[in-house]
């Protein structure tokens, strides 16, 4: 099963617990500062589970206004909150936003804002890198002040699963399971946004176009072995600078990013206890890789492991494997 941690605020002393708490969340969220309405009564409870590259994390405290401050340290992360139980009045970007029980909204780590908790309130918090969300939805930063709601449209569908998900990952779930299921919710949850004028790329931002049009073009031929800058660029009728011109704002060239992504994919499967049977070799050749040698050494320099021992230890931890 994953490993679920539960930290609270019994037991601290009554002129720290407030502190305590929002140390808690900074570090297991993003930065927050909680100011209770009644420091006699306030308490909080965090539980956390992190499901390969996601986390989730239920965050259940006392009536409060919270501060949320930009956090540079997790510019690369965005966060889909879905609102649980109580109310949350969330002030952002000079837009007022009132969630109900279901509701969910996305943001930045990188942005900040104000919200009011007038009374109790529990918000389940996905965490999901920025590199990630990317591949699903084209401009996420035009999102934090769009309002889902979780009680009618797609906004319900995903609101259900998401919740349904969240209360059988705790107990019922095994690891490869939980994170398989954590994904197809992150992938409802851009589809529920997708069809909405903010999530589209500024017609006027031809280069933004270009540059998704390229990363939409390398996620569909990212199997093939032969698939290059230069096989791109001549697909694409583009030349190689000016594709390198579209990455000149990440910090990893086409090669690099192409590299990365493979890899990615490659541990996903290793991690898969559904995909136990299958070659090292079968997996890598089946993402692209045509040697491997080369890709031993380049996914031990990145993940620490080796294929094999990743996968090994993906089926000890599976159910079947303990039959």
């Amino acid at each position: 099963m994953s490993t679920l941690e539960t930290v609270s605020t019994a037991g601290v002393a009554p002129r720290r617990k407030v502190r305590f708490w929002n140390d808690l969340v900074s570090a297991t969220v993003t930065t927050a500062a909680a100011d209770p309405l009644d420091t006699r009564t306030f308490s909080g409870t965090l539980r956390r589970l992190d499901l390969g590259s996601l986390r989730f994390a239920e965050v259940a405290g006392g009536a409060s206004s919270v501060r949320r401050p930009p956090d540079s340290a997790r510019a690369s992360f965005f966060i889909l909150g879905i609102l649980l139980s109580g109310e949350i009045v969330c002030r952002s970007d000079g837009t007022e936003m009132r969630l109900g029980a279901g509701d969910f909204w996305l943001y930045s780590s990188a942005s900040g804002s104000e919200m009011l908790l007038p009374q109790p309130a529990s918000l389940l918090a996905l965490c999901v890198p920025r590199e990630q969300i990317l591949r699903h939805i084209a401009r996420p930063e035009a999102l934090s002040t769009v309002l889902m709601r979780g009680n009618s449209g797609p906004g319900a569908l995903v609101s259900a699963y998401l919740r349904d998900f969240w209360s059988r990952a705790q107990h019922e779930l095994s690891d490869g399971l939980a994170q398989r299921f954590a994904e197809i919710g992150l992938q409802m949850a851009a589809s529920a946004y997708a069809g909405l004028p903010e999530a589209l790329p500024a017609r006027s931002c031809v280069l933004t176009q270009h540059y998704l049009r390229i990363r939409a073009y390398i996620e569909e031929h990212l199997r093939d072995p032969d698939l290059t800058p230069q096989s791109i660029a001549d697909d694409l009728s583009i030349t190689r600078g000016y594709m390198h011109r579209m990455f000149s704002g990440d910090a990893e060239s086409p090669a690099r990013y192409i590299l990365r992504r493979r890899l990615e994919e490659c541990h996903r499967a290793l991690s898969d206890c559904m995909q136990a049977g299958r070659s090292v070799t079968t997996i890598a050749f089946e993402h692209g890789f045509n040697s491997l040698p080369h890709f031993c050494r380049v996914f031990r320099t990145r993940y620490g492991i080796t294929p094999r021992e990743l996968q090994l230890r993906s089926f000890r931890s599976s159910p079947s494997s303990r039959l």
